[in-house]
């Protein structure tokens, strides 16, 4: 899948608009709605946007999510001092 950086982005949508020199719409106005388009997309779909980290986890059943965080999208397993360990294995909730 191919990658387009912002600049072609705003590039391509000048064109379309026909303000290749951007007199009607200015740059930094074209910037600000493609990040509004980027956040829409990562608010309905998380994975658009995956990060993997490492969440050291509180005592007990209820874990809070960072704050930079949307959703949890899955838990591949647990480290232990930095130390990875075993991979999380899905169960049901009867087991």
């Amino acid at each position: 899948m191919k990658v387009f950086t912002a600049k072609q982005v705003i590039d391509h949508v000048s064109f379309i608009l026909k303000d290749p020199e951007n007199v009607r719409w200015l740059r930094p106005i074209v910037l600000d709605y493609v990040n509004e388009a980027q956040l829409a997309v990562v608010r309905m779909l998380p994975s658009a946007n995956r990060v993997r980290t490492t969440i050291k986890l509180q005592e007990g059943t209820l874990q809070e999510l960072p704050d930079d965080a949307l959703s949890l999208i899955s838990v591949v397993k647990n480290v232990c001092e930095g130390v990875p360990g075993r991979a999380i294995r899905l169960a049901t909730r009867s087991v």
